[in-house]
């Protein structure tokens, strides 16, 4: 039972990974975009921006 949820936890942890990695460029892309606009604007970033 006890190597089944470990076995379980490995599956969602390298499935995990391998959306974390589909979406990085994506994610990386909003981060940039934000950072680069709160550089220009000169604004406090947002919480529910977040």
């Amino acid at each position: 039972m006890v190597k089944f949820m470990v076995l379980n936890l490995g599956v969602e942890v390298l499935w995990g990974l391998s959306v974390c990695l589909m979406q990085l460029p994506e994610w990386l892309g909003r981060f940039w975009s934000s950072q680069f606009l709160q550089e220009v604007q000169h604004q406090v970033p947002q919480d529910s921006a977040q």
